[in-house]
């Protein structure tokens, strides 16, 4: 089964009553254009939530797009702040193909983390400590920061 992700994005930022929903890049695919969101609430605490790495795994994309009123009442109950970045893989969501048109692979090395001031790493030894980490996405080269 295939999802078309503009339907999908368009759907997604329906939910704007409930959380900050906006575009933080756009992926070109040939002649077609994609939206990258995310949606963010705020809270005391913090939790990151992707999905959509894989276009063709939807339940993750749907699930969050169908239970988003829920998810984000109970994160909102405990006083966590959600970030969600509900499907990270536009073209093979719309070919239903695990991988993107170029055969990229979203999901690997995209977390960066602090160790010392300026000093950044992508992986972190076991027990290691870090002060923030960074959200380092294929398709932009802006990071986020926590």
């Amino acid at each position: 089964m295939t999802v078309d992700y503009q339907d999908f994005a368009s759907r997604f930022s329906r939910h704007a009553d409930l959380l900050d929903v906006r575009a933080f890049a756009e992926v070109v695919e040939g002649s077609d254009r994609y939206p990258l969101l995310v949606g963010q609430s705020v809270g005391r605490k913090s939790l990151l939530i992707t999905a959509g790495f894989h276009g063709d795994e939807i339940a993750g994309p749907l699930t969050l797009l169908n239970h988003l009123p829920e998810i984000l009442a109970y994160a909102t109950a405990r006083d966590v702040g959600l970030r969600i970045y509900p499907c990270l893989n536009p073209s093979g969501f719309t070919d239903g193909t695990r991988y993107n048109r170029q055969g990229e692979s979203p999901n690997n090395d995209f977390l960066r983390y602090e160790i010392a001031p300026g000093e950044w790493v992508g992986e972190l030894a076991y027990g290691q400590r870090f002060s923030r980490y960074r959200l380092c996405l294929l398709y932009t080269s802006d990071a986020a920061d926590e």
